[in-house]
């Protein structure tokens, strides 16, 4: 069920109904002069269940394993890679 607010409230508090959009999953109707001017919601993608870090981890779990040359090619990938100094903020 989608919350009322007027829309002199949907501006000041604009950052705090998006965060009830992204992190409640809420919507919010906006009127102005007692009409009903807009809906603010989570879209299509946002409304998908999202997975607590055990299910998580028993998909990866249950996924394909690195095939025999995984090893090599990663440590092929770092020595490509130049490693930045020990200490980035130290002064030249």
């Amino acid at each position: 069920m989608a919350r009322t607010i007027n829309a002199t409230t949907a501006a000041k508090r604009f950052r705090e109904v998006l965060n009830d959009v992204e992190h409640r999953g809420e919507t919010f109707e906006v009127e102005r002069h007692g009409r009903l001017v807009a809906r603010i919601g989570p879209t299509e993608q946002a409304t998908h269940r999202r997975l607590s870090w055990k299910e998580a981890l028993a998909l990866l779990n249950a996924g394909p394993s690195p095939d025999a040359d995984f090893a090599r090619d990663l440590q092929e990938s770092r020595q490509q890679v130049e490693l930045p100094p020990e200490d980035p903020w130290a002064r030249s």
